[in-house]
């Protein structure tokens, strides 16, 4: 006798979002899921990006790559005022070799540049972004 048997497809389990009440700038005060607070601060952080000033501090004394060494001496030219990222971003774009945009290499080399001590990004406006986000995460959870 042949029996055949049959089992049926097990219904895919959805996931609910977790909502929270946010009061990030570009979400809106109703309940959000935690993707949306995401996004929404993501955006923040952009914007508050381009207030960044780059100071130069001294040379490194590791070795960095050629394109580190470019912006270093690019926001050295600047003095102790230091120079905007806008600005800087636009500089680099005629000083650089490269084949990605000028902002991506910025951004990739910052934090580098930032631990071997060549150069400080002073923005007051990251840190009080920060604080929400993480305030935000934390009654998410």
């Amino acid at each position: 006798m042949n029996e055949t048997t049959t089992t049926a497809a097990k219904p895919k389990k959805t996931k609910t979002p977790k909502t929270v009440t946010t009061p990030v700038e570009g979400a809106t005060p109703e309940k959000k899921g935690i993707g949306e607070i995401a996004k929404a601060a993501a955006a923040q952080r952009n914007t508050i990006a381009q207030a960044d000033v780059f100071v130069f501090v001294r040379n490194p004394e590791k070795p960095v790559a050629p394109q580190a060494k470019t912006i270093i001496a690019t926001i050295e030219a600047h003095g102790a005022e230091g120079v905007v990222r806008p600005q800087l971003v636009k500089e680099l774009v005629t000083t650089l070799t490269t084949r990605q945009p000028a902002e991506r290499i910025l951004t990739y080399y910052q934090k580098t540049l930032v631990d071997v001590g060549a150069i400080q990004i002073v923005n007051p406006g990251r840190e009080k972004l920060a604080d929400a986000v993480v305030e935000e995460v934390a009654a998410a959870a």
